[in-house]
C-alpha cells in the first residue's frame, strides 16, 4: 500500500479534521513570523467547548507533533475552564514528551517527536485553552519559505485567524480559496490576515478528491514560479546524491553481467524495490530532505525520497541519468502558481532515456507501471535548470484490466460452494498484489474477516498463485468459499448469482468513479481513469432444477464507455454463465462537469443490472412453465392476426373461399390437444424435450404446420363429399 512519506513539519500543509459531534471550536489562531533567513514561528492558540463525554475524550490528551531535529515547541499556556469562569491550568509537569507511535526500528532517522497535554478537572461544558509557540530551526531552503493550510469542510470554527509577517524584501505569492485576505503593511515588514468563519460543519461531508482541491485553503510562498523552486530544491538535496565507494560497488554488483542501459536500469529498480524497506517516516529537515544514498544503502530502510535517492544515485554510479520528481499521491490533480513543499507528499524517479517515471516505493509494480492514482498528476522535477512542472501520462487505454472469475455450485441442501481468481495488468495487477500481500499479514483470521464483511456463514480460504512480491511470476489471488446450507434457495426464493469473497473489482466499480455513490453528489468530481474490468459468475444448478427465468442480456454504451452483461447456459440448462464487461476510455485524470454526468447517468444503469434476482424452481414446474408459455406465445400469435397465418402459409388458396370463425377455432383446439400429448402423457423424455423446444423457438412455425394438416383434411372432406 502506498503511503504519504513526505513530513508535515514546517514548510508542509496540514489539513484540519476532526469530528466535531463532541465539540465546538470557538477560536483557532495561527501568528507566523518570518525571519530574513526563512525560518518561521508561529504562536497557535485554540479555545475548544466541550458539548459532551465524546468531547471530553477527544481532548482530555491533546497531542501536538513536531520535528525534534528541526523545530523547537514550547508550550505557553493551557488550562481547563468552567462555565462559571473558573479556570484549572495544566500543571507542567502533566505536559509528556515523547517519540510518535510508529515504526520504532528506525530511530536513526525517525525524529519525529510528540508534547501530550492533559487537560484537568474535565467534564461536559467545560473549554480547553492551548497555546503553543513552534519556532523552525532552520529552514529547507535558506531565506526562502512557502506554506500551505487546509481547512477540511467538515470542520466547525467560529473565528477562524491567521497572520503572517514577512520581511520586505520577501516577494509574498498568495493563493486563498474561500478565506478572506486582507495585505497592510506594518512598519518594515508585510503583514497579511486571513479569516475564515464556519460555525456549521458540512453535514455528511464527502468528497473523492483530496482536500487540497476541494476545501478551503491558502498557500503562500515566497518562490516566484515553479522553475525557481526546483532548482533550489536540487542544489540543496544535490549532496545527498553523491556516489562513493559503496554505491558504485553495488551498482556494480547489482547489474554484474548486463551491458546495456535498459537491463541496468531494471535490475537496479528490482533491486531497491525489494532491498530497500520501505517505511513511512518524516525525515530529515520538515521531512523534506533525504539521508545520503550511502546511509540508505547501509541501513536498509528508508521513505519515498530516500528510495528515490538511492536508486538515482545508483543509477548514476553506472551513468544512467535520473531526475527525482514531487507528486501528491492522494487524489489531488491541482497544483496551482504559487509554488510550495506543501502541495506533495510523495517522491518517485524520471528516467529520461526510458521516458517513463518509476516508483521503487511501489514494491509490487514492475518497472514501467505506478499505482492508479500517480497517473495524470502534475508534478515537478527537481531540476537545477530548464522546466519543471510537468504531468505524468494518464493511463493509456488497454494498460489496465481486470478479471474476476466465481465458478459456484448448489447442493441438494442447499449449500453454495465456490473459487474465485482475481488477477489484472498495469496498476491491477499491483492492486491484485496489495490485496495478497495484506491477505498475508493478517493471516488464518483474514478469512473469518472476510466472510464477516460479506455477511456470509460458512468457511473460506484464501490463497495466491505466487509470492505478491514475484514480478517474474504472473499473480492470481485465489479463495475458496463454502456457505452454511440454506433451503431457501430450493424453496423458490430469489436469490442472486454467488459472488462469494467478492475478490477485486464489480465491472463499473472504480474507474469513472464509485458505483456506489452514498452521500457523493451527483456533481462531484472523481478521479477516472482508462481500463477493463471483467467479472465471470457461473453456476451449476442442483439436480432437479432449472432456473424458473434467465434475465435479458444487457448493452449499454456512451462516448466515454460502455456496458454489457451477458447470459448463457448449457445443453442441459443445469449450468449458468454470466458475464460483465466494464471498458472506459477518457482523455482526463479528473471526472467532472459534462463527463461526470455521464459517468453517473451510466453507473446508476449499471448498478441496477448488475446483481439481478435469479429463482431456482424443480424441473417438472420448469417443464409445466415451458409448456404454458409455448402455448401463450402460439396462442398469441394467432389471435393476433389469424388471417395473416393463414394466408402466408397458403396464399391465394384461401382468400378466395370464406373460412368461418368456428373451422378457426376448431383448428386451433387441435393444435392445443396434439401439442398436450406430446408433452403431458408417455411420451419419449427426447420428444418432449424437442417439440418444448420448437414450441418455444419457433411457435408460429410449429402451428402453420399443424394448421396445414387441418385444412388440407378439410378439403379432402369437401371433395369427397363432392364426389359422392
Amino acid at each position: 500500500m502506498l503511503v504519504a512519506c513526505l513530513g508535515t513539519a514546517g514548510a508542509s500543509a496540514r489539513a484540519v479534521r476532526l469530528d466535531a459531534d463532541g465539540f465546538e471550536r470557538k477560536i483557532f489562531s495561527a501568528q507566523s513570523v518570518i525571519d530574513p533567513w526563512g525560518r518561521e514561528q508561529t504562536v497557535f492558540h485554540q479555545e475548544i467547548l466541550l458539548k459532551n463525554d465524546a468531547g471530553v475524550a477527544e481532548f482530555g490528551q491533546y497531542p501536538i507533533d513536531f520535528d525534534g531535529a528541526t523545530e523547537k515547541l514550547e508550550l505557553l499556556y493551557a488550562y481547563t475552564e468552567k462555565p462559571d469562569g473558573r479556570k484549572y491550568p495544566v500543571n507542567p509537569n502533566s505536559v509528556y514528551a515523547q517519540l510518535t507511535q510508529g515504526d520504532d526500528s528506525t530511530p536513526e532517522f525517525d525524529s519525529t517527536k510528540q508534547k501530550i497535554v492533559v487537560f484537568p478537572q474535565l467534564a461536559p461544558g467545560d473549554t480547553v485553552v492551548l497555546s503553543y509557540r513552534r519556532t523552525e530551526l532552520k529552514p529547507v531552503i535558506p531565506h526562502e519559505f512557502s506554506r500551505t493550510f487546509v481547512l477540511a469542510p467538515d470542520f466547525a470554527v467560529d473565528d477562524f485567524e491567521m497572520s503572517l509577517i514577512a520581511p520586505d524584501n520577501f516577494k509574498v505569492n498568495l493563493y486563498a480559496r474561500s478565506l478572506d485576505v486582507k495585505r497592510t503593511r506594518q512598519g518594515h515588514s508585510q503583514l497579511l490576515r486571513l479569516s475564515y468563519h464556519h460555525p456549521v460543519a458540512a453535514a455528511d461531508y464527502v468528497s473523492e478528491l483530496d482536500d487540497r482541491d476541494v476545501a478551503p485553503m491558502v498557500q503562500i510562498s515566497s518562490y516566484a514560479n515553479w522553475d525557481q523552486f526546483a532548482a533550489l530544491y536540487s542544489m540543496r538535496i544535490a549532496p545527498t546524491l553523491a556516489v562513493d565507494h559503496t554505491i558504485a560497488a553495488a551498482a556494480d554488483q547489482i547489474t554484474f553481467g548486463s551491458t546495456d542501459h535498459a537491463t541496468e536500469t531494471r535490475l537496479i529498480y528490482d533491486w531497491v524495490a525489494s532491498h530497500i524497506r520501505y517505511v513511512a517516516v518524516e525525515l530529515g529537515t520538515g521531512g523534506y530532505v533525504p539521508h545520503s544514498a550511502a546511509s540508505v544503502l547501509a541501513f536498509g530502510y528508508g521513505d519515498c525520497k530516500d528510495h528515490a535517492t538511492l536508486f538515482g544515485a545508483l543509477l548514476a554510479a553506472r551513468g544512467i541519468p535520473s531526475e527525482r520528481v514531487l507528486i501528491n499521491s492522494n487524489a489531488s490533480y491541482q497544483l496551482g502558481d504559487v509554488p510550495t513543499l506543501g502541495a506533495f507528499d510523495h517522491m518517485i524517479t524520471w528516467l529520461p532515456e526510458m521516458k517513463i517515471y518509476a516508483d521503487t516505493t511501489a514494491q509490487l509494480a514492475p518497472l514501467g507501471t505506478l499505482p492508479f492514482r500517480e497517473y495524470g498528476k502534475p508534478v515537478v522535477h527537481v531540476v537545477a535548470t530548464g522546466n519543471a512542472r510537468r504531468m505524468v501520462p494518464l493511463l493509456a487505454p488497454g494498460a489496465a484490466r481486470t478479471i474476476t472469475a466465481i465458478s459456484s455450485t448448489i447442493d441438494p441442501a442447499g449449500r453454495v460452494a465456490g473459487d474465485i481468481s482475481y488477477s489484472g495488468t498495469g496498476p491491477f495487477d499491483y492492486t491484485a498484489r496489495d490485496d495478497g500481500l495484506y491477505a498475508q499479514d493478517q493471516g488464518a483470521g483474514y478469512d473469518d474477516q472476510l466472510l464477516q464483511e460479506h455477511n456470509l456463514t460458512g468457511t473460506a480460504s484464501v490463497t495466491s498463485s505466487a509470492e505478491p512480491t514475484d514480478l517474474d511470476q504472473k499473480f492470481t489471488l485465489q479463495g475458496h468459499f463454502a456457505e452454511d446450507p440454506n433451503q431457501g434457495i430450493l424453496s423458490g426464493n430469489q436469490t442472486g448469482m454467488p459472488v462469494g469473497l467478492n475478490f477485486g473489482y464489480a465491472p463499473g466499480e472504480f474507474l469513472l468513479g464509485p458505483l456506489s455513490p452514498g452521500n457523493l453528489p451527483a456533481t462531484a468530481p472523481t478521479p477516472c481513469y482508462s481500463g477493463t474490468e471483467e467479472r465471470d459468475l457461473t453456476l451449476q444448478l442442483p439436480p432437479g432444477y432449472r432456473i424458473a427465468q434467465i434475465p435479458p442480456s444487457v448493452a449499454l454504451r456512451t462516448a466515454h464507455a460502455a456496458y454489457s452483461s451477458s447470459w448463457r447456459t448449457d445443453n442441459s440448462g443445469t449450468r449458468i454463465v454470466r458475464t460483465t464487461i466494464f471498458t472506459s476510455h477518457v482523455g482526463q485524470a479528473v471526472c467532472a462537469g459534462a463527463l461526470r454526468q455521464e459517468a453517473v447517468t451510466l453507473l446508476t444503469q449499471i448498478r441496477n443490472d448488475l446483481d439481478p434476482s435469479v429463482q431456482l424452481i424443480t424441473m417438472a414446474a420448469w417443464q409445466q412453465q415451458q409448456h404454458d408459455l409455448a402455448i401463450a406465445r402460439a396462442a398469441a400469435a394467432f389471435r393476433a392476426d389469424p388471417w395473416h397465418v393463414i394466408a402466408t402459409t397458403f396464399g391465394d388458396q384461401v382468400q378466395t373461399r370464406a373460412v368461418r370463425e368456428d373451422e378457426l377455432l376448431a383448428v386451433y383446439n387441435t393444435a392445443i390437444a396434439i401439442e398436450s400429448l406430446l408433452l403431458q402423457h408417455d411420451t419419449p423424455h427426447w420428444l418432449k424435450t424437442l417439440t418444448a423446444s420448437v414450441m418455444i423457438a419457433i411457435p408460429v412455425v410449429m402451428l402453420k404446420i399443424l394448421l396445414g394438416a387441418a385444412l388440407l383434411m378439410f378439403r379432402r372432406r369437401r371433395r369427397l363429399s363432392s364426389v359422392e
